[in-house]
């Protein structure tokens, strides 16, 4: 692989910096609005690589599970199961003391994409007796709420959980290629647990 430029390292280095300042996420009584606490960007604005983080380390993350099923259980090549365990080893703690929990891009507007992501009209987007199992999503935009509901399964309603621990950074990122190769770069510098995934 050819060494990146300095340029080009020096401005991933200032996104990855942006990343780690996260905001809260506020939820209406219903749990089925969102909002930041530092205020969405601009609706016109689009082209973002965005980061979920827990409001603690990966201790207090792992100390929150305990009498949960902290596993995450894959279908691998051949079908073949895979288990990863979610442990304070395992889970990251980032340079802001946070516990990354996941790193993505989008294309359009931020606020859509974290809506998807979070699916606020459901309590659960998966059933309690279906967590501790290999399942589809119930879509392929809510990785974020699916991990939650799998880990924390003993939680009727998992948007306490987002309303309570979840916090949320974004940048922008307008060129389709470095939304790629940053979004990469942020997930094997913060190792989020939720971006975990394996091959086909």
């Amino acid at each position: 692989m050819p060494p990146q430029s300095p340029r080009v390292s020096v401005s991933y280095r200032q996104r990855l910096k942006k990343l780690l300042k996260p905001a809260g996420l506020k939820l209406n009584r219903s749990g089925t609005a969102i909002s930041s606490h530092g205020g969405w960007p601009d609706s016109r604005l689009t082209g973002w690589v965005y980061a979920f983080w827990w409001d603690g380390n990966a201790r207090n993350f792992c100390d929150q599970l305990r009498g949960n099923h902290a596993r995450l259980h894959f279908l691998g090549p051949a079908g073949k199961r895979l288990d990863y365990r979610v442990t304070s080893e395992s889970v990251n703690t980032a340079p802001n003391h946070l516990a990354p929990l996941y790193v993505g891009k989008t294309a359009g507007p931020i606020k859509k994409r974290i809506g998807l992501h979070l699916k606020l009209k459901t309590p659960r987007t998966v059933l309690q007796r279906h967590a501790n199992g290999i399942g589809h999503r119930m879509t392929t935009s809510c990785q974020v709420r699916d991990r939650l509901d799998r880990l924390f399964q003993k939680e009727t309603d998992t948007r306490n959980i987002v309303r309570s621990h979840v916090l949320l950074s974004w940048v922008q990122v307008d060129d389709f290629a470095e939304r790629f190769y940053f979004e990469n770069y942020a997930i094997g510098r913060l190792r989020p647990v939720f971006n975990v995934d394996t091959e086909r």
